[in-house]
């Protein structure tokens, strides 16, 4: 299955185990941010997953 995932600075860390967790079990994962604890508002990276 494919899916798309993306989080603000305060998931950044959940996101990260979720994504292993998820290729781990032979899903295709793309991930559209962020790349780090740096400050972000969540619905710009939620318009980028629902794209």
């Amino acid at each position: 299955m494919r899916i798309g995932i993306g989080c603000d600075h305060g998931g950044y860390e959940m996101k990260e185990e979720l994504k292993k967790r998820l290729t781990g079990g032979g899903h295709a994962v793309t991930d559209k941010g962020i790349y780090s604890v740096s400050e972000v508002d969540y619905p710009d990276v939620a318009a980028e997953v629902a794209e």
